[in-house]
Formats: structure tokens, sequence, C-alpha cells
């Protein structure tokens, strides 16, 4: 509660003009379990954050909910799993960020935009041959970054599998 406390005295003072003048007659009540009002000096006001549901990862106790100072800082880079053969899915992470983004993502073979943007991607003939990644974008109020996958494959036809370092044909 200390952290919140703290953060909404760095909210009020920045969006309404508030000094620390009156710090000790600040308080928080919680009407909701959504939202939260300030009381200073006897004046009542709404904060405008939304409270719901956060990535604990993702949540930096000194920055409001919802008012982002920085665009967001990867700090894991999202990871593309699965089985390189043409007919399986293969499945990405948004990795780990910072400033509470929402992510959007483009799928790769080679250097290629492929597929809809989903956290899966089903391999096709097309992929053959292709080293596959996934470009993920995390985007706040502050700006947009954009971090890459690992890479996965060759792709190989589907019915071929992997043994060491040969590659035998099932039949």
């Amino acid at each position: 509660m200390s952290e919140l406390l703290a953060a909404a005295r760095a909210y009020l003072a920045e969006e309404a003009e508030i000094r620390a003048r009156q710090v000790y007659e600040f308080a928080v009540t919680r009407p909701s379990p959504r939202t939260f009002e300030c009381v200073l000096d006897d004046i009542t006001m709404p904060l405008l954050w939304d409270l719901s549901p956060i990535d604990p990862q993702s949540f930096d106790p000194t920055e409001p909910p919802g008012r982002p100072s920085t665009p967001p800082v990867p700090s894991v880079a999202p990871v593309v799993t699965g089985n390189p053969v043409v007919g399986s899915v293969l499945t990405t992470t948004n990795g780990t960020w910072s400033g509470a983004p929402t992510f959007t993502r483009q799928w790769r073979r080679n250097a290629t935009a492929v597929g809809t943007g989903g956290l899966t991607y089903t391999l096709v003939a097309a992929d053959e041959g292709a080293l596959m990644s996934c470009d993920v974008t995390a985007t706040n109020a502050s700006g947009g970054v954009t971090a890459s996958s690992n890479q996965l494959g060759p792709v190989t036809p589907a019915g071929e599998e992997l043994e060491g370092s040969s590659t035998r044909r099932k039949r």
C-alpha cells in the first residue's frame, strides 16, 4: 500500500499540481475494487487509473498504471518453440517487458512477414527450408518497441524427422 501511496502522491503532484506541503492529510479510500479516491485538504477526487489485473512481472509501482513515462523495455526476449516440420504448429511467447504494454506479433519466414500475428503459426509448404521467427511489438502510451525471437529451423517437409545430424524419411 505504501508503494501505491507513493505513486498516488507523484501522480497528484504532476497532474493536479498539488505540492507535498500537506501530504500528511492524504488518505486513500477504495470505494470499489477498481477505483480509488484521493482526499487532500477535504477535496475528494477520483484517480484516473485503471486498476484492472496486470502482469506482475511488468508492474512498476513507481509508475501509475495506464500512464507510463517511458516506452516498454524488454528484459526477456520472445521465444519461439515447436517442431520445425511442415504441418506443425509453432508457438511464441511475448517475452517479459516493463511499462505495462499491449502486444502485437509478426511471424517471419527468414525476413519475410507471414501469418496473422497470433501466438501460434502453422507451418506450410512454402516455409520448407526457411528459418522461422516472430517479432513482438510492445506498445504503451509512451511508444512502441519491437523485439525479435530466436530463429527456429530450417523447416523440413512433412514426413521427415531429424535424428542426430542425419535426416531420414518416414515410410
